[in-house]
């Protein structure tokens, strides 16, 4: 099977042309697929695309570099202390047994929050000197934590990996998973845990480059084939810049290009809770395994989610022991 395919429709009763292009994975992560775009649009335009002098082949070789082994080395240091003691595979309680053979069956449910509610958690971020992601991330950790009875949460992020400046525009699978262990204290303020969660976040991206793979090498003794490893639950934050394209304007004028959301029936983990941001307001996505929850379950967590949400909307500060009432 090639990695890459790429078919041009045409469409006689429109009048035009679609381009469909079929990328896997493995060669290519969010941000290449925004490269690819932007060259094929420029060449589009203009007849002519920027060259790159850095391909992914000379990442792949400065991975064996000396520094780059250090830089592992201390970074492995790093994770393996945040996760000496730490509670694996913390998720929401399940509906159905889970099988012995992890199964991918999946479902999603989508939502939105409204531009009030979205500038109150900008307002939020900036008071506080975090991110937007930051805050969502909480409040859903906390969510989780409220629904599972659990107050450590261990939840996946997806992170770029390309904070070397050579390799912005490069194409490849640079993205890694980090596994971000959350102790949530309830006798804590809301704004206390934020800013918990804030450091934790900072300290987990300053050692991204350390490979999900080698974590679960390090860290799981036990492997299971009914779940996966470390962490059930997926968060992922898209924000209104990660599609983006030079001569954005001339693209408008010129080009009509869309991102089809595709309703996928598998579900990786047991679910992912994707936020993207919208004008005005956020969508959310709950994708879920259908083989490990009822319907019903998802939707008494978003609501739970919608909860905090309003809770902290009243009271910043409110204790978050309170919030179990």
């Amino acid at each position: 099977m090639p990695l890459i395919r790429t078919y041009a429709i045409l469409c006689k009763n429109e009048g035009c042309y679609y381009l469909l292009i079929d990328i896997h994975h493995i060669i290519a992560d969010g941000q290449s697929v925004s490269i690819i775009l932007s060259d094929i649009v420029n060449y589009y335009l203009t007849g002519s695309v920027k060259s790159n002098e850095y391909q992914f082949i000379d990442y792949v070789n400065y991975q064996k570099s000396v520094q780059w082994q250090i830089q592992f080395q201390q970074q492995e240091l790093f994770w393996l202390e945040l996760f000496k003691n730490a509670k694996l595979n913390t998720t929401l309680p399940v509906d159905y047994k889970r099988a012995e053979i992890q199964q991918f069956a999946g479902r999603n449910i989508d939502f939105k929050l409204n531009e009030v509610d979205f500038e109150f958690i900008k307002t939020l971020a900036r008071d506080n000197k975090t991110s937007n992601f930051t805050v969502f991330y909480s409040i859903f950790n906390l969510a989780l934590s409220l629904a599972s009875n659990e107050k450590e949460i261990v939840c996946g992020i997806p992170v770029f990996c390309r904070r070397e400046k050579e390799f912005a525009n490069t194409v490849g699978m640079f993205v890694n998973t980090l596994a971000i262990p959350v102790c949530i204290n309830y006798e804590n303020t809301f704004c206390e845990y934020l800013l918990h969660v804030n450091k934790l976040i900072i300290n987990c991206l300053d050692n991204q480059e350390y490979s999900f793979e080698s974590l679960v090498n390090k860290v799981v003794k036990n492997k299971s084939f009914g779940m996966n490893p470390i962490f059930n639950t997926m968060f992922s934050y898209q924000d209104k810049h990660s599609m983006k394209f030079e001569n954005q304007n001339l693209i408008k004028k010129t080009l009509d290009v869309k991102f089809l959301s595709i309703n996928e029936k598998i579900s990786k983990f047991d679910f992912t809770f994707t936020v993207s941001e919208k004008n005005p307001g956020v969508e959310i996505r709950v994708n879920y395994c259908t083989n490990l929850y009822k319907r019903d379950k998802i939707e008494n967590f978003i609501k739970l989610f919608r909860i905090v949400i309003s809770s902290i909307k009243i009271n910043k500060n409110v204790v978050i022991k309170n919030l179990r009432n």
